[in-house]
């Protein structure tokens, strides 16, 4: 891949990954014109969602980053079928070819709603721990790794020589709205994930951009918050960032606003992803 000065582009190669705001729930008729379009230089790869204990989907393509690719999205293999909502990808796609016009931006995106870290959160929603070894032991983490390789095999043989360049990583509220005790393994249990992600990326040292949960206060009944021990895990995130020098923690801007309890409104998803691509930048 060249550019116009026939000079071999960069090919970056990013991981975003967790639950339902990463997957997010963003009103594609919401998106400003600098957004709503396909991309020309950036590409997603974003496979089917499965639950645990599901056997793998091995459907997934690369195709041109546009909108649709938030809650609702799915793909036969061979066609898109876009939905109405979008998550933090647009506007993260679209800061980094700011920052680097001269970089292609690669994207793989696999995120879960309601999915946990911690085997006794996961509910009917799936769970991440690489160490799962319930039932057939196929977990969230199996099928993330399972396209995780699926989407560098096949972006090789399209675009070339990749460069993994960061993974992104934006969940804790499943392991906030449980026991003190699930939220208080958090930190332990996000280290060992996120290092398994760099270990398939066979980089020890890649950068990790960690977006920090925050709650609606929308709790019902007596309690406002939404997620009970989320000041747990967002100790636990920004401890894990403050104890790994190639890592960032990004919280959503102040006075952000959602749609439900749980997840956020349009511009905030904007935002975050501009805030996850300077963040990025800044470790890179």
């Amino acid at each position: 891949m060249e550019t116009n000065e026939g000079v071999q582009s960069t090919v970056d190669f990013y991981i975003l990954a967790g639950q339902s705001n990463m997957d997010g729930e963003g009103d594609v008729d919401k998106l400003p014109e600098g957004l709503n379009r396909t991309f020309g230089n950036a590409w997603i790869y974003s496979p089917n969602r499965r639950d645990d204990q599901q056997s793998v989907d091995d459907r997934g393509l690369w195709e041109a980053l546009r909108p649709g690719h938030g809650d609702g999205y799915s793909t036969d293999g061979n066609r898109s079928f876009h939905s109405g909502k979008f998550g933090p990808e647009l506007s993260f796609a679209s800061k980094l070819l700011e920052n680097r016009p001269e970089h292609k931006v690669l994207i793989y995106k696999y995120a879960k709603g309601g999915s946990s870290i911690h085997p006794d959160a996961a509910t009917d929603w799936g769970c991440w721990d690489p160490e799962y070894n319930r039932g057939n032991c196929i977990n969230q983490w199996t099928h993330f790794q399972y396209h995780l390789h699926r989407a560098i095999e096949t972006a090789e043989r399209k675009f070339g020589r990749i460069m993994p360049a960061g993974i992104v990583w934006h969940q804790g509220e499943s392991d906030a709205s449980h026991t003190r005790t699930i939220a208080k393994s958090y930190r332990v249990k996000l280290t060992v994930l996120m290092n398994k992600m760099r270990e398939e990326l066979h980089n020890a040292t890649s950068p990790i951009v960690i977006g920090q949960i925050s709650d609606s206060m929308m709790g019902r009944g007596k309690r406002k918050n939404t997620f009970p021990f989320g000041d747990v895990v967002k100790t636990a995130q920004r401890k894990f960032t403050e104890n790994d020098d190639r890592s960032a923690i990004v919280a959503a801007p102040e006075g952000h606003k959602f749609i439900d309890a749980w997840h956020y409104d349009s511009q905030t998803y904007i935002e975050l992803g501009e805030r996850f691509a300077n963040a990025m930048k800044e470790l890179q």
